[in-house]
C-alpha cells in the first residue's frame, strides 16, 4: 500500500494492491472514491504488487507506479471523485524504468526521481519536455538525460 496527500490537504490518495485500486479519502476519513487504475495490468508470473508506488506532485497531478505490471511504467492519472482517467504514461520500460516501485517529481528541479523494484539504483529524469507530460498533455515524451545512481 502507498499513500500520498494532494497539496491543499484535503485529499488521500491509497493504493490497493489486491484489487490495482486508487482510493480517495477526504481528509476527515469519508470515501470519495475506489476506482480501478485499469491501465496497470498484474503479471500473474510476478509477485510484486500493483500498483507499487503513489506521489502527488506539488501542482497535485497523482503520478501511480506500475511496477511489475504490464505495461512496465508510470502513469499519471486524474481523480476527480467521479472517474478515474489515465492522463499520460510518464516513463515506461523503453526509457529504462524496470518495476518502477516509488517516484517523486519536484518542479522546483524539474526533475522526477523513480526508484526500482528488487534494484539498488534510482534513476532521475530531467528535461524541459517533462513539464508538457506533468502540466496537461497526454502525448508520450522521451525523457533525456537519464543518470543512474548507487
Amino acid at each position: 500500500m502507498a499513500c500520498a496527500v494532494n497539496p491543499n490537504g484535503d485529499r488521500i490518495y491509497l493504493t490497493n494492491e489486491e484489487y490495482n485500486l486508487l482510493v480517495t479519502i477526504a481528509s476527515d476519513g469519508t470515501l470519495i472514491s475506489e476506482k480501478n487504475i485499469h491501465v496497470l495490468k498484474r503479471n500473474l508470473e510476478l509477485a510484486q504488487p500493483v500498483p507499487s508506488g503513489l506521489h502527488v506532485t506539488d501542482n497535485g497531478q497523482i503520478l501511480v507506479c506500475g511496477g511489475m505490471s504490464d505495461p512496465n511504467a508510470i502513469v499519471r492519472v486524474n481523480d476527480n471523485g467521479k472517474y478515474l482517467a489515465t492522463l499520460a504514461t510518464v516513463v515506461t520500460g523503453e526509457d529504462g524504468v524496470k518495476s518502477p516501485a516509488s517516484a517523486c517529481y519536484r518542479n522546483q528541479y524539474g526533475a522526477l526521481i523513480v526508484g526500482m523494484w528488487n534494484n539498488d539504483s534510482i534513476m532521475v529524469f530531467t528535461q524541459e519536455s517533462i513539464t508538457p507530460n506533468l502540466c496537461g498533455s497526454s502525448l508520450k515524451y522521451t525523457w533525456a538525460n537519464v543518470h543512474k545512481a548507487c
